[in-house]
């Protein structure tokens, strides 16, 4: 999902864009600090960008420890977060401190498999852009 979110990211941004973070990479991710591994994916002249995809329940799910390092990347450089949605070809854009918010309202908290905690939201919190 994130290899298709980042093509629609790169397609429809209309400011001048290079990539910045990871992008399949051969070192061992889970090795590396969080602040590193979740690198945002570009950065632009004035803001940096995550994008990240829906999963198939509707639902949008943040890692607890990706959501702290997108904290600290965000203090150094404002963040903003592309969101992709497959099934409605959609996308949004929210700021750092808009996620905040809406996860602070809306959030709802799980955890994975692998035993890592994340906060969801669904679709509804977002105002969306169709492709």
């Amino acid at each position: 999902m994130g290899d298709e979110a980042e093509s629609v990211y790169e397609e429809v941004c209309d400011v001048a864009f290079e990539r910045y973070g990871l992008n399949r990479p051969t070192v061992k991710v889970n090795a590396l600090p969080p602040f590193v591994r979740y690198t945002p994916d570009y950065i632009t002249t004035n803001y940096l960008v995550e994008v990240q995809g829906f999963g198939s329940d509707n639902k949008v799910k943040f890692k607890s420890e990706k959501l702290s390092s997108m904290a600290e990347w965000h203090l150094i450089m404002p963040l903003k977060v592309f969101i992709y949605h497959r099934q409605t070809n959609s996308y949004s854009m929210v700021s750092f401190s808009e996620l905040i918010g809406l996860l602070a309202m809306y959030g709802e908290d799980g955890e994975f498999n692998d035993g890592k905690k994340y906060t969801a939201l669904h679709k509804k919190h977002f105002t969306w852009t169709n492709r």
